[in-house]
């Protein structure tokens, strides 16, 4: 995805998955939500049938009733499911997304500001839907000073791979190379390293076979998954670091993401190495909801995200790592049983409500 540019606050925005491996944490003990009601319902007895007698005409049979009983149960349980998701939505969602303004925070902005992942505004897309298609034509139509990192999926099976490959090699042939600032090849562990380790390898060859040997291809994941082997093939290490899941208070995880980035992380990724190679923060960010989300002692909650920003967004601009602010608009279509954190990581509501306002870094 693309934003807009802005010298003074660098944010980078990454729509990725967030795992809690690298922190033991287990999120599925604490913020499970409950599934959908199973249907229930007694089975109706068949129905007493008139019998003529005295010369009188028979009555008609009675049709069975109790289909009927469980077609209108299933009914009303699919009118009571709808109708508790929409209670939810904005008796919960609402309230604590929807009035920011009540919260002294701005709102209505579309716009943000962006870190230096090469000159304008860096955004991860995805190939699936046309979406790098898309993306790329609506820069170059408008002209505007965007770029963008490339990711591919990989699934347990080739096929997701080699369709998203092919369309990034017709969308460069197409638009070529002027937008795009990187490859990141991610699997989410559900391949073996291995599998990794040999597409990343056949992604930078076909790159650097189509002229463009200066396009860094990588991975994105967890601080853990930048190990050697695998840093020891990429070019770059894409980290995923969230303070949020070591457990510290909001008040402590600007500290901790230094702390923890300059002592653990960067010392392993370089392991091993010839040289040195780059390392990004490809996810960064705080959650909002619900409160119940939390781990340990970091509690999701906008005013949190709130101090999350004003403490570690200007640090990071001074200090100038290349980094994706983790993210940009709320997917509630991430909730999922013991994981409704998922869907509230991000900067604006998904009505484009800014729920947080950015310092000005240049007055720090």
């Amino acid at each position: 995805m693309s934003h807009n540019h802005d010298n003074n606050n660098k944010l980078k925005y990454l729509d990725d998955e967030v795992e809690t491996a690298d922190y033991g944490y287990d999120r599925n003990a604490s913020n499970a939500i409950h599934s959908t009601p199973q249907d229930r319902y007694h089975k109706g007895t068949n129905p007493k049938v008139a019998i003529a007698s005295g010369g009188v005409a028979p009555v008609k049979t009675k049709r069975s009733s109790s289909m009927s009983r469980v077609l209108w149960l299933v009914a009303v349980l699919v009118v009571l499911v709808v109708a508790g998701i929409l209670v939810w939505y904005y008796a919960f969602y609402k309230k604590n997304h929807g009035n920011e303004g009540n919260n002294g925070i701005g709102g209505g902005s579309e716009g943000g500001t962006n870190g230096d992942l090469g000159d304008g505004t860096a955004g991860q897309g995805t190939t699936n839907c046309n979406a790098l298609r898309y993306t790329i034509d609506t820069i170059q139509r408008l002209k505007l000073n965007l770029q963008v990192v490339v990711g591919i999926w990989i699934e347990k099976d080739s096929a997701t791979y080699t369709r998203q490959t092919e369309e990034l090699y017709a969308v460069v042939a197409k638009y070529g190379w002027s937008n795009i600032i990187g490859v990141s090849v991610k699997f989410d562990q559900v391949e073996s390293l291995s599998t990794l380790m040999t597409q990343i390898t056949a992604v930078k060859n076909k790159v650097v076979q189509l002229g463009h040997p200066e396009i860094p291809v990588f991975t994105s994941d967890l601080e853990s998954a930048n190990r050697p082997p695998l840093t020891n093939q990429e070019d770059l290490a894409g980290v995923n670091l969230h303070p949020f899941f070591s457990g510290v208070p909001v008040d402590a995880a600007a500290s901790w993401f230094w702390t923890y980035l300059n002592n653990t992380v960067s010392p392993a990724v370089q392991q091993g190495n010839l040289k040195p190679i780059p390392l990004w923060i490809t996810e960064v960010g705080w959650p909002t909801f619900p409160a119940t989300g939390n781990t340990n002692a970091s509690i999701p909650s906008i005013p949190n995200l709130q101090k999350f920003v004003d403490t570690w967004l200007c640090e990071a601009n001074a200090k100038n790592p290349p980094y994706y602010f983790f993210e940009f608009f709320d997917a509630p279509w991430k909730i999922r049983p013991g994981s409704a954190v998922e869907g509230f990581w991000d900067l604006l509501t998904i009505d484009k409500r800014l729920k947080v306002e950015l310092p000005d870094c240049l007055a720090h």
